[in-house]
């Protein structure tokens, strides 16, 4: 596909100075492309809510909202659809405790047993898990080596036990305990029970086992030297006489509610990596749970007892969530190990995280005053392994819902003074000037794949959006949807690895649908002085007869000034001439006079043979002197002009091609 013909009406602008989440942004007026030709899908149109979708190549994920919220997926290569279960259980166990024990039976405090059953498996095991709650504490053994625990009779926690499985005789111990009463009670006063249930894959059999009478009971661990004295078999108990109380169980009479056999839980905020679908459930806690769908396996993230956790993000095996028992705390969990790192541990409020497809960053919003005016922060994992945490975007006014491709960090902000409203703001991840996209209306919540950027445009009118995509290399905008009577939100991008743009997002608020598109052709070439803006310098080869300043084969030119969005100087722009055969080390001076006080710069540089470097000094001060020297002497010295840099000559621009060039 040919590049768009439309003329630019790109107007660039450079703010401050470029240190990271400070200055003014460099505000950009993108050209207007030719809307794609694409079908839009409907992924799913059934009555009720369909909203908050994400893609990651060809899976996308969404909520139903639908009764009990859940959380659906569909893949775009095949066409096929699934829903994760929003119920949840101990598949087969029953409520399980020692025997000879009644309502009436004390001490019940403090009471400890153990359950015990080995298990022989003739080839060796592929997949194992298990399933347990208990009231009030459990421990699950494996082959004697302790797996986890859990603290719940109303959500049970699930363990992959796999590592610990050999072929042969394997055993499985549960130690049970009931909490500490106040006074002397009973089991009535003070229940107890445990119900657990599990799977192993071994070869092609897969073995199946849940609490039930047939487990052996014991006072202490029978794997355990010197051994421990067997109590008999395991009794039902219920806590009262519920629906699904087994016959003949012990009944304890008691108002205790065990819900881990059967509940329904709300699942909302789902994102996507790869084949996994990462999402939030709220049933008597809120977990972070991820959910494979090829292998159709789901299992709580960081597992805790009554965790408080809201919206999970995924990439890599990078998941990033934010513990909400305090204001908030950036945690991230490593897939591959199964380790916790707590990112940020900022007394502000802390929310809205996601992650770049490969792991490696985590953006966030932190909200020091009020969670409307937040800023941008990211997180970047070292070579160590550990997190690095900066301000993206942390001005007076608000900035939200970041994203990030591992490269960029996008975020929406209403700056004050902008002429156009909240606009779309970028900044590199590794630092430097932030970009402004600046356009009418009011833009909101972007997301990025690759250096395209989705976000949404609202109608001033209508109060309806549609969705834009925007191009950063090659600063193209284009209209993905023109819906006047539709409000389109919460889009999400990726790209594909054939270089098309997948985006999906919600209409009205009910449907989920999403297109597939190829993006115009992408050219590395930039305008000069547009280059010299966005890096602070550029070098372009000489092919004069100049001899230099005095003969020396180097020259200073003073090109003009960059403005700020308010129309103040921010940057002097000097030419550097070497028109000498040879290499040559020199150093860029700019000393301030007036005002007193002022900072003064100095820039080495190595100026290639036969080269013009264009470079950006921050003294813009009315009395300074500006000179390039060589080993400590002076070559040139120049006043800067006043004019507004400009330069429309076209160069290579290896950036706009994924090229980072050795400097």
């Amino acid at each position: 596909m040919n590049k768009p013909t439309v003329r630019s009406t790109f107007a660039a602008t450079l703010g401050a100075a470029l240190a990271l989440a400070s200055g003014a942004a460099i505000a950009v007026v993108p050209i207007v492309g030719t809307p794609p030709n694409s079908v839009i899908v409907t992924i799913n149109n059934s009555p009720g809510q369909q909203n908050d979708p994400h893609v990651s190549g060809d899976l996308a994920s969404y909520t139903d909202q639908g009764g009990f919220p859940q959380i659906r997926y569909y893949n775009f290569a095949t066409d096929r659809h699934g829903a994760i279960s929003n119920t949840y259980s101990v598949q087969g166990g029953t409520w399980i405790w020692a025997p000879d024990i009644t309502r009436a039976t004390a001490p019940a405090g403090d009471a400890q047993y153990f359950f015990y059953r080995p298990i022989t498996l003739d080839a060796a095991p592929t997949e194992a898990f298990i399933q347990v709650a208990a009231d009030n504490f459990a421990e699950v053994r494996v082959n004697g080596i302790v797996v986890g625990t859990a603290d719940s009779a109303d959500y049970p926690l699930q363990f992959n036990i796999l590592p610990l499985l050999t072929v042969g005789t394997n055993t499985i111990t549960i130690r049970a305990r009931n909490s500490t009463c106040a006074t002397p009670c009973n089991y009535q006063q003070n229940p107890a029970g445990v119900v657990f249930g599990g799977a192993i894959t071994a070869g092609s059999n897969v073995v199946r086992f849940a609490s039930d009478t047939t487990w052996r009971v014991f006072d202490a661990d029978p794997t355990v030297p010197p051994g421990a004295t067997l109590l008999g078999s395991a009794q039902n108990v219920c806590a009262y006489a519920f629906p699904g109380c087994p016959s003949g169980a012990t009944i304890y009479g008691s108002t205790a509610e065990w819900f881990a056999t059967y509940g329904i839980a709300f699942d909302v905020l789902s994102d996507v990596n790869g084949p996994n679908v990462v999402f939030t459930r709220q049933a008597f806690a809120s977990r972070s749970m991820v959910f494979n769908t090829a292998t159709l396996t789901l299992s709580e993230v960081d597992p805790a007892y009554s965790p408080q956790r809201l919206g999970s993000a995924i990439g890599g095996n990078t998941i990033a969530y934010v513990d909400i028992s305090n204001t908030g705390d950036i945690v991230a969990w490593d897939l591959a190990t199964s380790t916790r790192q707590v990112v940020s541990t900022s007394a502000a409020i802390e929310q809205n995280p996601n992650v770049s497809p490969d792991g490696t960053v985590i953006v966030w919003e932190s909200c020091v005053s009020s969670i409307s005016n937040c800023d941008a922060y990211q997180a970047v994992k070292s070579s160590t392994g550990s997190w690095v945490v900066s301000p993206t975007a942390n001005t007076p006014t608000p900035e939200g819902n970041p994203d990030t491709d591992g490269t960029t960090v996008v975020y929406d902000g209403d700056r004050a003074g902008s002429a156009t409203g909240q606009d779309i703001f970028f900044r590199p991840v590794a630092g430097g000037p932030e970009t402004q996209l600046e356009l009418p209306g009011f833009q909101r919540n972007p997301s990025i794949s690759r250096g395209i950027v989705t976000f949404e445009s609202v109608d001033p009118v209508t109060y309806n959006a549609d969705v834009y995509a925007y191009v950063i290399a090659d600063n193209i905008l284009l209209q993905i949807t023109s819906s006047p009577n539709e409000n389109e939100t919460l889009n999400d991008v990726t790209v594909l690895d054939n270089g098309d743009v997948r985006v999906v997002w919600a209409a009205n608020d009910i449907d989920v649908v999403g297109t597939t598109f190829t993006p115009p052709f992408i050219n590395c070439d930039s305008r000069l002085d547009l280059l010299v803006t966005r890096d602070g310098r550029a070098v372009i080869p000489y092919t004069g007869t100049d001899t230099g300043q005095g003969g020396s084969g180097l020259r200073l030119t003073s090109l003009g000034r960059i403005n700020n969005a308010s129309g103040q100087n921010a940057f002097s722009v000097w030419n550097l001439r070497n028109s000498s055969a040879q290499a040559r080390a020199v150093t860029l001076t700019s000393r301030v006079f007036r005002p007193r006080g002022a900072n003064s710069f100095q820039l080495p540089l190595t100026l290639a043979p036969m080269t013009e470097t264009i470079v950006t000094s921050p003294v813009v001060a009315g009395l300074a002197a500006h000179s390039l020297q060589e080993g400590g002497r002076v070559i040139d010295l120049k006043v800067a002009s006043q004019v507004v840099y400009s330069d429309a000559r076209t160069v290579f621009d290896p950036k706009k091609c994924g090229i980072q060039p050795n400097r």
